[in-house]
């Protein structure tokens, strides 16, 4: 069922190849801004925030081509052994887009929070949305190779 609903490898439109590229530049870029507003750079908190504030809209939009498309259900119901794995991807979406939004809605305590304290947090979240490309790249790699074989058999 999966590769029938499926056949691009995932479904992945050229638009959303083209947002995964931008999702990475604007990742580097970040990375960039958050080592200089540890160095105390002028202006690099203001320029790390409006990095961050693109990431997370762009993050959004990236996660919502595979959610609106119920990818990780076509892998639980064709492959029933990597069904727990593809929840966990797909809650790991929905926290990292929580966890950037959060981080991107100023609040009381932005105005006084330390410059490398904030450049140490969004990198650590920067750190965690790389970690999750990995599952959920492991996760396809699996699916792709298992499809039809005995174990990924629905019950």
């Amino acid at each position: 069922m999966f590769h029938r609903a499926n056949p691009s490898l995932f479904g992945r439109p050229d638009s959303v190849v083209r947002g995964s590229r931008a999702l990475r530049s604007t990742a580097s870029e970040l990375r960039e801004a958050c080592a200089s507003s540890s160095e105390g750079e002028p202006q690099a908190f203001l320029r790390t925030f409006r990095l961050l504030s693109d990431f997370s809209r762009q993050l959004s939009s990236y996660f919502d081509a595979t959610t609106s498309a119920n990818h990780f259900d076509a892998i639980s119901e064709d492959c029933p052994s990597l069904a727990s794995r593809a929840r966990d991807v797909e809650w790991g979406h929905e926290e990292l887009r929580a966890s950037f939004a959060v981080t991107t809605t100023p609040g009381p305590g932005l105005a006084t929070m330390c410059t490398l304290g904030f450049s140490r947090h969004v990198a650590d979240l920067l750190d965690r949305f790389e970690e999750h490309e990995h599952s959920e790249r492991r996760l396809l790699q699996d699916f792709f190779l298992r499809t039809g074989e005995t174990e990924c058999s629905a019950t």
